[in-house]
């Protein structure tokens, strides 16, 4: 073939090539052209269905209205936040000093008291608090409807509801310093022979608790986990005091309180967490009526990442216009990612089910191996915003054992009180004054009972899962359900001591 055809074949083929080129890239400025119609749908405001469980019409059912003035009443300076102010003025005293300082103010603890007794928190949510002061203290409802109207620039005013990302539920550490102050009072009353007082600041610690867990928010159900834990800790201190646990008027409060049907609870909650996620997506993704959409690559979207106005950031719909195609393909569709995150969620609620020793985390963990690396970006923003979730299962599963083991001392506490002496074994307790035998945590054997010098001990066989018969490394120490252990407790090897009781008097002592 000479030069000249060679030259017309060449000619040939890049003008076929450009003629390709330019019906695909006509074709594609068609197909972004019809996908930039389409748009957000209307923004909801999720903010008022999380603030739902935690506000009530009538002033006289919340909680926060009335414990605010109790907390200004304790007389703390409020130049920090609540919990270091509470640890110099009271816990930082030596016995006497704190014991006077709780006496001084035992009117103003009995206000706590009644105040968190109600039945609704009566703090909701709210961006952009002013930080007065005295900072550690709240606005209550009223309060926060006077500086929403008074302030141009407050929530209300805005062009469309902040993320609920930014929300941080700064009550949650007052609450939980709060349950310290009631458990020093409580120690305190005991001490000083008022095991009904005592037994006051530990229901007033599960109202805490119960209040705490009002707010759907992941920190918040933490927050309140751990206070009812601090709570059930404290009742079997309580238990353990031999004028406590003959008074079986106190016994029947335990009861009514801790171990009547519906006492333990509703388990935790992932509803927050999903209303953030659903937030999230209003803004990535459109709406076309029944729950799904596609991505948007808009000047909003733009702007959450980079932090700038909307309007300022250079070429956004230009870029909106061209890349919107691509991330229709690449990105999975709303309705997917939220499907996704619902199975999640599922199987995150079914292992609080069960018990500890018969969990199967396997699904769990491929489904969070999956959306971490697998498929982050066409789950878009799933992988980004999906939390473990391991926290909130494994302390529901504690606080529902530790619930059990109320339930067996109290079962302990009422046969000795029939029956003048301990039992020899937890058998005798069933079925009169226990449904069923517990089950350690671990191993779902029968838990650990034995009489020591008179004395009754119950104890889990602990992470390395084999019974030594009793035999504990240490005592006293909180008891905790987790899937990753220390390895200092893996190699103590013992027993953990649950509960100890005392010797009955009345049946004199008795050998193991």
């Amino acid at each position: 073939m000479t030069a000249a055809p060679r030259r017309g074949c060449l000619r040939r083929l890049i003008t076929g090539g450009g003629v390709l080129a330019l019906l695909l890239g006509v074709g594609y400025l068609v197909l972004a052209f019809w996908w930039i119609r389409v748009e957000r749908g209307p923004q909801q405001d999720f903010l008022v269905e999380l603030n739902q469980p935690l506000i009530d019409s009538a002033v006289d059912r919340g909680a926060w209205p009335a414990l605010k003035p109790a907390l200004e009443a304790l007389g703390l300076p409020g130049r920090r936040a609540f919990p270091e102010e509470l640890q110099s003025a009271v816990m930082d005293l030596d016995p006497d000093e704190q014991a006077n300082w709780l006496r001084d103010r035992e009117p103003v603890l009995a206000r706590i008291r009644e105040a968190v007794g109600r039945p609704v928190l009566g703090l909701p949510h709210a961006f952009a608090l002013p930080s007065p002061e005295d900072r550690w203290l709240l606005l209550t409802p009223g309060e926060l409807l006077e500086v929403e109207a008074a302030d141009p620039d407050s929530r209300a005013a805005a062009a469309e509801p902040p993320f609920l990302l930014e929300l941080s539920p700064r009550y949650v550490g007052t609450f939980r310093a709060l349950a310290r102050l009631l458990e020093v009072a409580g120690r305190a009353a005991l001490e000083a022979g008022h095991p009904e007082r005592a037994l006051d600041d530990v229901l007033a610690i599960l109202d805490l608790s119960r209040l705490c867990l009002q707010d759907p928010l992941m920190i918040s159900q933490l927050g309140g986990l751990a206070i009812r834990a601090l709570a059930e800790q404290c009742l079997l201190d309580l238990l353990a005091d031999p004028r406590a646990a003959s008074d079986e008027r106190l016994l029947d409060r335990i009861s009514e309180a801790f171990l009547a049907p519906g006492s333990a609870g509703a388990l935790p909650s992932f509803e927050g967490e999903r209303l953030i996620l659903l937030d999230v997506l209003q803004r990535f993704y459109s709406d076309d009526g029944s729950g799904d959409g596609v991505p948007l690559f808009s000047p909003s979207v733009l702007s959450t990442f980079t932090g700038t106005d909307s309007g300022s950031v250079p070429g956004a719909g230009l870029g909106e216009w061209l890349l919107r195609p691509i991330m229709i393909k690449v990105v999975g569709t709303r309705r997917e990612v939220l499907e996704t995150y619902d199975d999640f969620i599922a199987e995150s609620e079914r292992l609080m089910e069960v018990d500890f020793w018969s969990a199967d985390w396997s699904t769990l963990d491929a489904m969070q191996e999956e959306l971490r690396g697998v498929r982050p970006l066409r789950l878009f923003p799933l992988g980004l915003l999906l939390f473990s979730p391991e926290a909130m299962i494994t302390h529901g599963m504690t606080v529902r054992f530790t619930h059990q083991l109320v339930e067996t001392v109290v079962a302990l506490l009422r046969y000795r009180l029939r029956d003048g002496a301990w039992p020899r074994d937890l058998e005798e307790l069933v079925p009169g004054l226990l449904p069923a035998l517990p089950r350690d945590p671990w191993t779902g054997a029968p838990l650990g009972y034995g009489l020591r010098n008179g004395v009754p001990e119950l104890w889990s066989v602990g992470p390395d899962r084999v019974d030594d018969g009793g035999t504990f490394a240490e005592s006293r120490t909180p008891f905790f359900l987790g899937r990753k252990v220390p390895a200092r407790k893996l190699a103590a090897g013992r027993d953990h001591l649950l509960w100890r009781g005392f010797e009955s008097v009345e049946g004199g002592p008795q050998s193991p």
